[in-house]
């Protein structure tokens, strides 16, 4: 069989679907930090293959055991590379759900975000004009997981072509808090002769803040 004809099949078979796959990367994917009280946005890198046509979809999954220990509170596009002058962002309708199955009222821990049919027109080289940003923004929640200086991995899938799939994650650690609690002491003379306390709490977020309540009288 003529060598020419077999290289010029395996390119076919191997090289050119390669070629096709889309390149999925945070922005950062490590160092991130978020403390509890507080939301952190990644920015995640989607590179379309130039000359290329095809459908597809974002699935992001936030750390999650058996309920959420982050909540996915937005994902959008922030921008669309030139060589995809027909992808509006504007048209692109973000659905949130949970995969927890036991709370009453779940947080969404998982968002989709269905992209349609997307064609690279490869008008320009740079590898910007084929790259779309997306802002992934969440938040830790009060879970037993969710603790000082934990990490935690954030996940997504890139659904393209009907049934390919790329995967990526980033990983975020919890440092510290966002709410300061401030500490209130004071001290009343001798007149006093009688008093009423009481223990009080309220939700602030995802946090309870627990305060006293004291009430004197002569």
């Amino acid at each position: 069989m003529d060598i020419t004809f077999i290289l010029s099949y395996l390119l076919q078979i191997i090289f050119i679907p390669l070629q096709a796959i889309p390149l999925l990367e945070f922005n950062q994917p490590t160092g991130q930090t978020v403390a509890m009280g507080d939301a952190v946005t990644l920015l995640l890198e989607v590179q379309i293959p130039v000359s290329t046509t095809t459908s597809y979809s974002l699935i992001v999954k936030a750390p999650f055991s058996t309920t959420a220990i982050f909540k996915v509170c937005s994902v959008e596009i922030q921008t669309i590379g030139e060589n995809m002058p027909c992808v509006h962002k504007e048209d692109k309708k973000t659905v949130y759900s949970s995969r927890d199955l036991t709370s009453s009222s779940p947080e969404p821990d998982m968002a989709t975000l269905d992209l349609g049919g997307i064609t690279n027109l490869n008008l320009n080289s740079s590898t910007a004009a084929s790259t779309i940003v997306f802002e992934i923004t969440i938040a830790p929640l009060n879970h037993t997981a969710a603790v000082d200086s934990s990490f935690h991995n954030v996940e997504v899938t890139l659904n393209y072509a009907g049934t390919s799939t790329v995967d990526q994650t980033s990983s975020i650690q919890i440092v510290g808090t966002s709410v300061l609690t401030t500490s209130v002491s004071v001290s009343y003379g001798s007149l006093w002769t009688g008093h009423f306390h009481s223990h009080n709490q309220v939700a602030v977020g995802n946090d309870i803040l627990y305060y006293e309540q004291r009430r004197y009288w002569n």
